[in-house]
């Protein structure tokens, strides 16, 4: 709220636009893929909307992201996985990124399947139902072989291990269970591979976690530092 009043002079500003498109895409074209909800519209709660809002609709005077990095900290049984998916899917299809390269990641690549399957889940859905999709989409299926292709650009999940990481030109990289990260290797790796692009993001969704001296506890104690004031940093969420 402070930023509305004061981030202007720094070169930022928040369109409720581009926010507003992230959140109608969510809602109008992903269902629950499992559980009671199963077939039904993911509806985003408040905070969602609101978090949402934030990382995706304030913007840089050319248009771009203002927010590169995220970091975002929610209990269990909070539906992370199934919001962050379509996400993905937006950055994978909306971002207007030239042969994007949006990967979901987290210590194995089981966890990084919560995130994408539901993305993954739906897509496939489309491509049964649309002549359309299907001449678009590739669907890539198999034990560990799962990726969604379209044109130059794709969506796939990955184990975080810095050999995987190392040589790829990702536009967005959707890091789950950050906690469960002992080194910062990793997030190193992946901080530098985004540098080549517009408007990249890194953001990393958590709950909270037991290793008190890994790079999910930094960047919780850096971003609190942000938080409070006592560090400048307009591109962290």
């Amino acid at each position: 709220y402070q930023d509305l009043k004061s981030a202007e002079k720094r070169g930022y500003h928040f369109s409720s636009d581009h926010s507003w498109h992230i959140i109608n895409f969510v809602e109008k074209f992903f269902v629950h893929i499992k559980g009671p909800l199963a077939g039904k519209p993911i509806l985003l709660d408040p905070w969602q909307k609101f978090w949402t809002a934030v990382l995706y609709g304030w913007r840089r005077k050319d248009g771009g992201r203002r927010f590169l990095t995220g970091y975002e900290e929610v209990a269990r049984k909070n539906g992370k996985s199934t919001w962050k998916g379509p996400q993905g899917a937006y950055l994978f299809l909306m971002d207007r990124e030239i042969g994007a390269e949006v990967y979901a990641v987290a210590t194995t690549r089981e966890q990084a399947m919560t995130v994408f399957k539901p993305a993954f889940d739906n897509i496939k859905k489309w491509v049964k139902r649309s002549k359309t999709a299907a001449k678009n989409f590739i669907i890539h299926q198999g034990a560990n072989q799962e990726k969604i292709t379209c044109d130059t650009s794709v969506f796939k999940p990955l184990p975080a291990n810095a050999e995987n990481l190392d040589g790829l030109n990702p536009s967005a990289i959707l890091f789950d269970e950050l906690h469960a990260q002992k080194s910062r290797d990793v997030w190193d790796v992946m901080i530098s591979a985004l540098g080549a692009r517009f408007h990249p993001l890194l953001s990393a969704i958590t709950t909270a976690g037991f290793i008190l001296d890994g790079i999910c506890m930094e960047q919780r104690t850096y971003l609190i530092r942000v938080l409070r004031g006592e560090i400048e940093d307009d591109t962290c969420f």
